[in-house]
């Protein structure tokens, strides 16, 4: 995972965030496949809230 705040100008950021996975064999294919709604309906925006937030409270 790499996560970075990327400039806007104005003095404000926008978090970005990059998740690389490498599946290994049929069931890791298959098992990906299964979670990769919930990860980016649900994880992932949880994650990048989290950070916001943490980001709002120390600027």
């Amino acid at each position: 995972m790499h996560l970075a705040w990327a400039d806007q100008g104005s003095g404000r950021y926008r978090a970005q965030m990059t998740v690389y996975v490498k599946p290994r064999g049929t069931f890791g294919k298959a098992y990906m496949a299964f979670i990769k709604p919930f990860r980016y309906a649900i994880v992932y925006p949880a994650l990048m809230r989290h950070f916001e937030r943490i980001w709002s409270q120390q600027h």
